[in-house]
């Protein structure tokens, strides 16, 4: 079952106590690591919009970028960015294959998003329908937060920053998204709302880049897809069962995710209400 909102800050507490961040020694003060950020759903008329991130430090995504690149550019495969939309539709790179090359690019490909090679993946989505209907009354509400896809990266940029909070001060993220049709919303996101947000500081710099640049987007990008997907089967009762690719990975305990939906969304909407300026 996706977890819902209402118990969050206690399962955010337990998991970033029980799961320390991975450290290694380097000549710098600060130990910074880095956070992936990729969306779904925003740009077409799907049942759920999200984004998901994966954090990790700086060591741990080279060794991971060594590894996603080595598959992916092997003779039998040749692709050149993973899309996850793409491989499950067999579309772009992934056109014409059939489901053993793509069985056997999974049994290769996936594994390297597992521990050591990533700290923690958070995925979150909203359902689209239950968005627009408990939205309604909401009208200043609905003027500030703009699309269901900022509320979610708004939430998982708290979630980030409540998982560090208890650290040691000198561990910062480097923040990265793709550059994408929503940057100027989530730079004003950055420089307004982060500020009453984030006092320690832990967020120092926002990114945009492409998933060719950054193959670490592509982790974030997989755990989007595969997020949208699960709050899908879930919200809708999908005659499916839960895809063993995300099984994988919420087998290795550093990836889960959330959703917003016709349970918690009026009460959340309430309460953001009450936290607007005058």
């Amino acid at each position: 079952m996706i977890p819902r909102e209402r118990s969050l800050t206690w399962q955010l507490c337990r998991a970033a106590a029980a799961r320390k961040p991975p450290h290694w020694t380097v000549g710098f003060e600060t130990l910074t690591f880095e956070a992936y950020f990729d969306e779904t759903g925003p740009k077409e008329d799907a049942p759920v919009t999200g984004a998901a991130f994966y954090v990790a430090n700086a060591e741990q995504w080279f060794e991971f970028e060594q590894g996603w690149s080595g598959v992916l550019g092997k003779p039998e495969f040749d692709v050149k960015i993973f899309h996850a939309t793409d491989y499950a539709n067999s579309w772009g790179e992934f056109k014409g294959w059939d489901n053993d090359k793509k069985l056997a690019l999974a049994k290769c490909l996936f594994p390297i998003l597992l521990p050591p090679n990533t700290w923690i993946g958070f995925g979150y989505g909203v359902v689209n329908q239950d968005w627009a209907e408990a939205i309604k009354g909401h009208d200043r509400l609905k003027s500030r937060m703009g699309k269901p896809y900022m509320l979610c990266v708004q939430r998982l940029m708290e979630i980030l920053i409540q998982y560090f909070s208890p650290l040691p001060v000198d561990h910062r993220v480097a923040v990265f998204f793709e550059d994408n049709d929503y940057k100027s919303e989530i730079t004003a996101l950055w420089d307004n709302w982060l500020k009453k947000h984030d006092p320690q500081g832990r967020l120092i710099s926002l990114n945009f880049a492409g998933k060719k640049d950054m193959v670490p987007l592509q982790a974030a990008d997989f755990l989007a897809y595969e997020s949208y997907k699960e709050i899908d089967r879930v919200r809708f009762a999908r005659p499916r069962p839960k895809r063993k690719s995300l099984e994988l990975v919420e087998a290795a305990g550093n990836v889960r995710a959330l959703m917003w939906d016709r349970e918690n969304l009026p009460k959340a909407f309430d309460r953001l209400e009450r936290t607007l300026d005058p």
